[in-house]
């Protein structure tokens, strides 16, 4: 029996054309020394029993069928955690005589009274399997860490239907988790790969028609009062870190839906607000480093954002039978061509996986150690946010106290801050008691008139750009409706703000 915790980073190559140049760079990188490529074919039947109590109780099973020999496989999940998208599990391995697998058998196999609760008398039975072919190598740097590299090509199966499997494993077998994702890094900056989630068990699953986030949502932040501020600040990081990605993931799948856009920007901006509120700790030139990413990569997403917020603006004039429906049918046909080049632009350039490389990045600098020597390390995590709460809020005031509408540039501020403190008070509430709900809802509508506001001049600029390419007088007369009404609106919205 074969004991070992495996700690696996999984990237997925959509084209099979380079992936033997992928398996040769692994073969040439400088700073690690690589053993020879070995090629095997692997055959893995995954059971369960009918109503999927392994899966259900968070494990994996299967024989694995090589020119070798048989094996039976036995992977204990962690469900609710993984770090930086490298995924754990507990693999115990046995050589068996034959691909044979019973109820029976799993008790005496495993030794573990555990399994033979879950399967109690239900029989185990075949739920998919796959069938790939696998190129491996092993790197070894001079810190001594181990990483073996599996290239998978295959598919998936169940009866008749098939899904094509083209995966890459990095497993960390001993050493630095840092140098793990470094090395990831240097790949998919090479190659443009995406971060792959999904194991293969997983992706059979998919086939199967269960879906892991409804069978097992994210788990919750929690935060409590007495824990240690550099330890939480690290959490609520790495939090905010796998929420960006995630969002990206859905972007990527569904790009042509505004709101994907839109949580997309809204992830990157909450992820900057937790990192600016953290600000006091980290070390000044490496934290403005990883500000100035974020910032880039939240503006490559913010002309289509634009585009939809000024169509979402036609749709509610429409909707609020302030003008008939279709009236503005020039202008939004315009804005929506322009949207689908703009999508076509942005979709092109994402392909060389910037963000994927960016969320690493983060993820590797939050790793080794990012705190600057401060006297606010030693603070809990409930007394620093006493204090950088009362910091937050006085600027917001002040810059109330300030508005001017002639004044875009402090508006903008006043805008930016309410909505940053708005995203830590969400974050923060269990802490922060009942009393912050209200205080929630006033900076999210603060933040809503100012942000309204705001878009009136940058829609006005969007407009004045579209209409300097064309001298069509009902695009002009369409245009001037929308920035006169919007103009109206903004300016009633900041009433309360001038007396």
């Amino acid at each position: 029996m074969e004991n070992s915790l495996e700690k696996v980073l999984r990237l997925k190559i959509e084209d099979a054309a380079i992936f033997s140049r992928i398996m040769q760079a692994f073969s040439s990188l400088e700073g690690f020394e690589a053993t020879p490529v070995s090629r095997k074919t692997i055959n893995d039947i995954y059971y369960d029993t009918e109503n999927k109590d392994l899966f259900s109780a968070g494990f994996e099973y299967c024989i694995r069928e090589e020119a070798t020999g048989c094996s039976a496989i036995l992977n204990q999940r962690n469900l609710k955690k993984q770090i930086n998208f490298i995924q754990e599990k507990q693999q115990t391995s046995i050589e068996i005589e034959g691909p044979a697998a019973n109820r029976a058998s799993i008790k005496a196999r495993f030794e573990d009274d555990t399994l033979e609760k879950i399967v109690g008398e239900s029989e185990l039975v075949p739920i998919f399997c796959s069938s790939f072919s696998r190129e491996k190598m092993n790197l070894l740097n001079k810190d001594e860490t181990w990483i073996e590299i599996n290239g998978d090509q295959g598919e998936i199966s169940i009866n008749n239907v098939k899904m094509p499997l083209l995966q890459l494993q990095l497993k960390l077998k001993s050493g630095n988790t840092v140098e793990l994702l470094k090395l990831a890094a240097v790949i998919i900056q090479k190659f443009g790969l995406m971060i792959d989630a999904k194991s293969k068990y997983d992706h059979g699953l998919e086939l199967l028609g269960i879906n892991m986030e409804e069978m097992y949502p994210k788990e919750q932040l929690r935060i409590r009062p007495r824990d240690n501020i550099a330890d939480m600040a690290q959490k609520i990081l790495a939090f905010g870190i796998n929420d960006v990605f995630s969002t990206y993931v859905f972007f990527l799948m569904h790009p042509e839906e505004p709101e994907s856009t839109h949580q997309i920007r809204v992830r990157i901006r909450k992820l900057r607000a937790i990192l600016a509120f953290f600000m006091p700790l980290c070390n000044p030139k490496k934290y403005q480093q990883q500000q100035e990413k974020l910032r880039k990569t939240g503006l490559m997403f913010s002309d289509l954002r634009q585009l939809d917020v000024l169509l979402e603006e036609i749709e509610k004039m429409e909707q609020d039978s302030v003008i008939p429906v279709a009236a503005l049918s020039c202008l939004t046909m315009r804005l929506a061509d322009n949207r689908q080049k703009e999508l076509a632009e942005l979709s092109a350039y994402l392909q060389h996986n910037d963000i994927t490389l960016m969320v690493l990045e983060l993820w590797i600098w939050l790793l080794n150690e990012p705190w600057s020597e401060s006297e606010l390390l030693a603070l809990s995590i409930e007394k620093y946010i006493k204090k950088a709460l009362a910091t937050w809020q006085k600027k917001i005031n002040k810059g109330i106290k300030k508005i001017d509408m002639e004044d875009k540039e402090n508006i903008h501020k006043v805008r930016i801050r309410s909505k940053k403190l708005r995203y830590i008070m969400e974050l923060l509430s269990p802490l922060l008691g009942k009393k912050s709900s209200r205080s929630i809802g006033k900076y999210e509508k603060l933040q809503d008139d100012l942000g309204y506001f705001h878009d009136v001049y940058v829609n006005k600029e969007l407009l004045e750009q579209l209409l300097a390419q064309s001298d069509e007088k009902q695009l002009h007369y369409e245009a001037g409706m929308v920035v006169g009404w919007q103009t109206l609106q903004g300016n009633l919205k900041m009433e309360k703000y001038l007396q």
